[in-house]
């Protein structure tokens, strides 16, 4: 989890751009201390933002090459 993370400063020094979409998806996988899929994500978001769910699985794909995030293949919660 992570309370206290500058999301447009991590996005930047990526060379990412801090769209607001990105910081959001940046502040729904902080804000949990277990890992979320991508509908999981989207799901959060749709709560409170219009967002598009194929937006969403881009974000995560740039997040994941950019390093700020690590894709888990076949994660279950118990």
């Amino acid at each position: 989890m992570c309370d206290q993370c500058n999301y447009q400063a991590m996005l930047t020094a990526t060379g990412l751009s801090p769209t607001s979409h990105r910081i959001r998806v940046m502040e729904v996988i902080g804000s949990n201390s277990d890992p979320l899929n991508a509908q999981e994500i989207y799901t959060t978001l749709q709560r409170n933002h219009s967002i598009n769910r194929v937006t969403v699985y881009r974000i995560l794909d740039s997040l994941v090459e950019n390093g700020l995030v690590e894709r888990i293949s076949g994660w279950r919660a118990s």
